[in-house]
């Protein structure tokens, strides 16, 4: 058993965390799980089953809940290995100072990533509702959506944002990428 208690910053803004687990052996491996609170961009986080993180070799996987103190949430499951890589995260009304404590908003989306060797593929789907900046009206925030695909080395993204004054703005960009699953790398080609 084990309890933590840490603190820190970052430029996203201050964190803390606090809660308490159990960490074993497992086969040729270790295991830690961990229930507990914290703070991360301004809002309050709590996870909703025990956090779980596995270690074994070049195997690594983890499995994490968390619910905001404003009705957000947050899901991952990540397994990571020497030859291949599979994410999939969900965020369900997260706050947008989640990201930046200076936006106000919030976002639904999901993202897989999956790979094996040098070769990734993944898809980012995204809605914005109320994107702004902290302190302005929300008459101002944008509602937007963002599709992203990784293929080979490009990575595509699809954009659109409109507001309540008729704003509407759309953007298709292709970008070189650098994606692999092993060693896991997602990167824009400069």
């Amino acid at each position: 058993p084990y309890t933590l208690q840490a603190s820190g910053q970052t430029s996203a803004g201050a964190w803390e965390i606090n809660g308490s687990g159990v960490g074993s052996n497992a086969g040729e491996g270790w295991r830690a799980g961990f229930d507990g609170q914290g703070r991360f961009g301004g809002r309050n986080l709590r996870t909703l089953e025990t956090a779980t993180l596995r270690i074994a070799g070049d195997q690594k996987a983890i499995r994490l809940r968390l619910a905001s103190g404003d009705g957000g949430r947050v899901d991952l499951d990540a397994d990571l290995g020497r030859e291949a890589t599979a994410i999939r995260a969900r965020a369900e009304n997260l706050g947008l100072s989640a990201f930046n404590q200076d936006l106000a908003g919030s976002i639904d989306g999901t993202l897989t990533l999956s790979g094996r060797g040098d070769s990734m593929t993944g898809v980012l789907d995204a809605q914005l509702q109320d994107a702004r900046g902290r302190g302005s009206p929300a008459a101002q925030g944008l509602d937007g959506a963002l599709k992203a695909r990784l293929a080979g080395n490009e990575l595509a993204i699809d954009a659109a944002a409109t507001n309540e004054q008729g704003l509407r703005a759309n953007a298709n960009v292709v970008l070189p990428a650098e994606a692999s699953a092993a060693p896991f790398r997602v990167a824009l080609h400069r």
